[in-house]
C-alpha cells in the first residue's frame, strides 16, 4: 500500500498534470467514483515481486502499476498521458517515508472504452521500493 501513497502523492504534487485534469482531486486510487467528469487518471498496484533474502524478511519491493488516463478526445488523453510519463519516469526519491528507488515506464497502449465511454490510455510501470 505504501507505494500507492507515494504514487498518489507524486501524481498531485505536479500543479502542470493537475491543471489538465477535470479537477486538482481527480487522480484515483484503483477506481473513480461513480459520474467522474474526464479527464481523470486511475492507478493500481498489479502486482509485486520480492527480494528474497537469507537472513530476513525482503528489502527490495518491485511492484507493477497500472496507470489509466480517461478523457474525452483522443488529443487530450494522449496530452495527458505524455505528463504522467514525464512526470513518473525515471523518478526515484523519498515521499514522506517512502523510499522509491526508480520508476521505469515498460509500455502503453491507447482504446476507446466503451463501457467508460472514455478515450483511454494505459500505461505500466516498474517500480524499485525500498523496504
Amino acid at each position: 500500500m505504501q507505494v500507492q501513497e507515494a504514487v498518489y502523492s507524486i501524481l498531485t504534487g505536479d500543479a502542470t498534470l493537475t491543471a489538465m485534469l477535470s479537477s486538482a482531486t481527480a487522480i484515483f486510487n484503483e477506481v473513480a467514483p461513480q459520474d467522474t467528469p474526464n479527464p481523470c487518471i486511475v492507478f493500481t498496484e498489479s502486482g509485486n515481486t520480492f527480494n528474497a533474502t537469507k537472513s530476513g524478511v525482503s528489502t527490495l519491493d518491485k511492484p507493477d502499476l497500472q496507470v489509466d488516463v480517461y478523457a474525452d478526445t483522443a488529443i487530450v488523453r494522449n496530452q495527458i498521458a505524455a505528463r504522467v510519463r514525464t512526470v513518473l519516469d525515471r523518478y526515484s526519491g523519498t515521499v514522506g517515508t517512502i523510499k522509491i528507488q526508480q520508476i521505469d515506464f515498460v509500455g502503453y497502449f491507447n482504446i476507446y472504452d466503451d463501457l467508460a465511454e472514455s478515450f483511454r490510455c494505459s500505461q505500466d510501470y516498474s517500480i524499485r521500493q525500498v523496504i
